[in-house]
């Protein structure tokens, strides 16, 4: 590197100087073994009054040593400065700026932008970007890591949404059941997530014959008075639809088997404990309830029907054919008879009303019977089995 000192008291010269330094076309050769490959202007000194003022030329500064050594016309930046109040007396001109940022990723670190200055450089972390330690600036020391936004408080995606972190940013969404306030707008703590009133939105959201209630962040699917849920155990939608509600029959049905088997009633008991119900025969029958209730055989030289578990003949049927046990409560379980007329032995009722015709003549013991109903104390137990729940005289 050669430096050369031109001297000249015409400024214009200057400028004549930098137009030919900008316009040469490099390499220059001076001759076979020599070539010039680079021409710069580095430092210009003139009388500024009664003293000397050096400024340094574009992309170049005076060394940090010169700028102490001599008042400075400009500030210090990066331990250099453009220009100096004086006219060196040794030492080498301004210097070449260095430009650090040439490789910006080992001077930054990653995730950062460089800004060259004359004699230094300025880096910064890129939006969504920040340094571990904050109190010192950006370098490939303390470089840009990713700011994680989804961990801060309150939000930056609002209430009844969803945030996720990206590299050097994140994405917000919003929770099942709701939508964002402006559509056109990304969600965020100024535009948060409302709730979507599916019931309003899309009124065929339940199905047919059905009542849609919101909820937030959902809503409730039920069935109108008259219908019911094609399948119970599923909630009510489009595709577990309401149908009409088929009101339900109830058929008791008898069915008289003839064996000679004395030992066929102990059979069908056998069966019927292992026997689950209710038992399905189609989608819309079910058998609810088997029973035994009559077995009938020949006793010798007549028929006996006798119930089983809680059945009983009724009072008629006790009176009409011999009974064979002790007629209870107006009931038996056991008739020295085949009924002529096919019926077999009935529940045992749980509740009788008994309407009794009590007859006098003085009317003051209407009124003593009508304050003993008034004052007597109910249920009446008249036996174990047998309670009165309800008195009333009615005429």
């Amino acid at each position: 590197m050669i430096d050369i000192d031109v001297r000249f008291f015409d400024l214009f010269l200057v400028d004549y100087l930098r137009n030919i330094i900008r316009n040469v076309s490099l390499p220059l050769t001076l001759r076979n073994s020599i070539n010039i490959t680079d021409i710069d202007m580095t430092t210009v000194c003139g009388l500024n009054g009664t003293e000397y003022e050096c400024k340094c030329e574009q992309n170049h500064v005076w060394p940090n040593d010169t700028c102490r050594a001599y008042q400075v016309c400009d500030g210090i930046v990066g331990g250099t400065c453009g220009c100096i109040q004086a006219l060196p007396s040794e030492g080498p001109l301004c210097q070449r700026d260095i430009n650090e940022c040439e490789d910006a990723v080992s001077v930054c670190g990653q995730y950062s932008d460089c800004i060259n200055i004359i004699g230094s450089h300025v880096c910064s972390c890129w939006s969504g970007f920040n340094t571990f330690n904050k109190d010192s600036p950006v370098s490939r020391n303390n470089s840009c890591q990713d700011i994680n936004e989804c961990l801060f408080s309150p939000s930056v995606c609002g209430p009844n949404s969803i945030c996720t972190n990206q590299l050097g940013s994140y994405n917000c969404s919003c929770l099942g059941g709701y939508t964002a306030t402006n559509s056109r707008l990304p969600i965020s703590i100024n535009n948060t997530c409302r709730d979507v009133d599916e019931c309003l939105e899309t009124p065929e959201v339940c199905g047919p014959n059905s009542r849609c209630k919101n909820s937030t962040g959902g809503y409730n699917c039920s069935c109108l008075s008259g219908f019911t849920v094609t399948n119970s155990s599923e909630p009510v939608s489009t595709s577990n639809p309401c149908n009409v509600t088929l009101p339900l029959t109830e058929y008791l049905i008898e069915i008289q088997i003839n064996s000679m088997d004395s030992s066929i009633t102990a059979q069908l008991w056998n069966l019927l404990m292992f026997f689950s119900l209710p038992y399905t025969i189609s989608d819309s029958t079910n058998i609810t309830e088997i029973n035994i209730t009559t077995v009938c055989s020949l006793n010798e030289t007549q028929y006996q029907c006798k119930c089983e578990g809680l059945f009983v003949w009724p009072n008629d049927t006790c009176h009409s054919y011999d009974a064979c046990d002790v007629i209870t409560d107006g009931s038996c379980t056991c008739i020295n008879a085949l009924p002529i007329d096919g019926q077999f032995c009935q529940v045992l009722p749980s509740n009788y009303v008994i309407d009794i015709d009590v007859r006098f003549f003085d009317l003051f013991l209407v009124d003593y019977l009508r304050n003993i109903f008034r004052n007597i104390s109910l249920p009446l137990t008249l036996r174990h089995s047998i309670n009165i729940t309800d008195i009333d005289m009615t005429a």
